[in-house]
């Protein structure tokens, strides 16, 4: 008997003279299977089932901890203690994947919108710097700080990328720089 002829007649068996004649034997018989397999109830799908409720909950913080949406398959295996093969297979079998984290990017600064550029040339763009403290760069930063902004300025040697000197203050003054230069020299 070919295979789809044992799936049809699973689904739809036979219908004799009256419905419920068709023992569970007969249909075992017919099929050519064991009649103990027509008992068989797999667990793993039910496994399965937990083990993704259980990846939504670590998702989602639900549980004790609060909460970690960008654990992925190796890190969830740790977590949960269940091995990373049978993390993939069920993350696999239901189309999971970890959410991705959304970073939130500073807005931008208005002042700074359609400037157009400095029309200062780059001196030093085709030159070569040969030894150490021939042509340093600058620049400065701002970081977010308990409310507040700190201002960055740091001094870099070109030849050798390090920084050589650096100020931090709570103002963005003229000081600053020239700290930074002091720093330097």
């Amino acid at each position: 008997m070919s295979g789809r002829k044992k799936i049809e007649l699973l689904v739809n068996p036979p219908m004799t003279s009256s419905p419920g004649s068709l023992t569970k034997t007969a249909l075992a018989k017919e099929l050519g299977v064991s009649r103990s397999s027509l008992y068989y109830k797999p667990k793993l799908p039910e496994k399965d089932l937990l083990l993704k409720a259980q990846i939504e909950q670590v998702w989602a913080g639900t549980e004790e901890i609060s909460g970690f949406p960008e654990y992925g398959q190796i890190r969830l295996d740790l977590h949960l203690e269940v091995s990373k093969n049978r993390i993939q297979r069920v993350m696999r079998l239901f189309g999971m994947h970890p959410p991705k984290r959304r970073i939130e990017k500073p807005p931008p600064k208005p002042l700074d919108l359609k400037q157009p550029k400095a029309p200062f040339p780059n001196l030093i763009k085709l030159f070569c710097p040969l030894a150490p403290g021939i042509v340093w760069c600058s620049d400065f930063t701002y970081i977010p700080f308990g409310g507040s902004f700190l201002f960055l300025a740091t001094i870099l040697d070109t030849y050798s990328r390090e920084i050589v000197g650096w100020q931090i203050l709570n103002v963005h003054t003229v000081a600053l720089i020239q700290g930074a230069f002091q720093d330097a020299c």
